[in-house]
């Protein structure tokens, strides 16, 4: 593997910066302040590579991707205080892939880490993306999606946690549809964990759009919002419907709302939950609210980490073996137990098929009556051998 390192510092001399009420940091491809080289793979051709990205206290690193383009292998380190992060994926068929933000954002300013638009007819991804450190009380978020959006956002392989202002922020579409720059994109999540975020884990408000594979769980403290905690796992909103499919929803603390929440003051859509495992429990208020329907629900949620998932910035940065940018067909969750529970339903069955045609099998009889002969046989000599060992004593 190879890292570049790059530290990003307030320099006024710098045509990189500037000076606004935060320094914002704006650098694409070789036009770093510094890079240097950590270390690299023994002898292996084609080694992934990642570059580690240093923000400086109060300073903001600005990142562009437009029509075409891609931006990847980054990690970018916000550890300092107040250092902050604005990504922004619009336009069509652009890819945010393989980014790990490192740290806990600390900045009291509005924003979501990432954001993103696409335009009508074409396609976006955001893939293998660690936001998992969250960020102290306030309205930061970790993934936005415009109200300009009118294209396909798919967001797969994501771990989005403790954010107060949304997880996945993505119902803005589907807002005032009677304004002309209203998108009515659709955005699909997929195989994403998301925990502990205040006001939602998964938000989405368009038709099409969707929540697959994917995790919500609350199970602690969320970050506050304006004085408010009100965790929900998903919300549906803006008057779309929006499909739950094969995912594990457990909200279990206080904090936590609904499992799945539809609808708000203005609009009624519906929320379609199938194949799912869900459970509200120790103070949570409830499963659902509003306009859901609901089929094939359990009651054993997996909240475990997806499979394909980064856990780190640094994991998510270095990429996936490979199986995230084919899209490797997995199956659902939901579906791996359903056919372990059939494998083993089989096996049993099995068994006892096996055992039931030996019992009918005439030798099997025969065999039966030998030995209940031959131990009536034997149970006769033993005591004859007592009682003449007795009658010798």
């Amino acid at each position: 593997m190879v890292a570049r390192e790059i530290n990003h510092r307030s320099d006024e001399s710098s045509n990189l910066y500037e000076t606004t009420r935060r320094g914002y940091l704006k650098l694409t491809g070789a036009a770093a302040v510094s890079a240097t080289a950590l270390g690299a793979a023994s002898g292996t051709a084609g080694a992934e590579s990642y570059e580690t990205i240093t923000v400086g206290s109060g300073d903001t690193y600005v990142h562009r991707v437009n029509s075409g383009e891609t931006f990847q292998n980054k990690l970018i380190d916000i550890t300092a205080s107040n250092a902050e992060v604005e990504i922004t994926g619009s336009g069509s068929d652009w890819v945010i892939r393989d980014i790990g933000i490192k740290g806990k954002c600390t900045s009291d300013d509005k924003d979501q880490m990432i954001t993103a638009e696409v335009d009508s007819g074409s396609t976006g991804l955001i893939e293998n993306v660690y936001l998992g450190d969250g960020a102290v009380d306030g309205y930061q978020g970790g993934v936005f999606v415009s109200l300009e959006h009118a294209g396909t956002l798919t967001i797969r392989n994501c771990n989005v946690q403790e954010w107060p202002d949304n997880g996945i922020y993505a119902s803005a579409p589907g807002r005032d549809t009677d304004r002309d720059d209203a998108g009515l994109g659709e955005v699909h999540i997929e195989s994403c964990y998301a925990k502990n975020n205040n006001t939602d884990c998964y938000r989405l408000g368009t038709d099409g759009s969707y929540v697959r594979d994917s995790v919500a769980h609350v199970n602690g403290d969320v970050p506050d919002k304006g004085g408010a905690e009100n965790a929900r796992g998903v919300w549906v909103k803006e008057g779309g419907t929006v499909e739950i499919e094969n995912c594990d929803l457990l909200l279990e603390d206080p904090d936590a709302s609904y499992c799945v929440w539809e609808g708000d003051n203005d609009e009624t859509g519906l929320a379609r939950v199938s194949n799912s495992e869900v459970v509200a429990r120790d103070g949570a208020e409830g499963k659902y609210r509003g306009n859901v329907d609901t089929s094939n629900i359990g009651s054993n949620p997996d909240v475990s980490v997806p499979d394909g998932v980064p856990t780190s910035a640094a994991d998510a940065a270095d990429g996936p073996d490979g199986a995230s940018r084919t899209h490797r067909e997995r199956l659902p969750r939901l579906e791996r137990r359903r056919q372990a529970r059939i494998r083993i339903a089989r096996r049993d069955d099995g068994r006892r098929a096996r055992s039931a045609a030996v019992d009918r099998h005439p030798h099997h009889d025969r065999h039966l009556g030998r030995r209940r002969l031959h131990l009536r046989e034997r149970g006769s000599r033993e005591s004859r051998n007592h009682d003449y060992l007795w009658k010798q004593r």
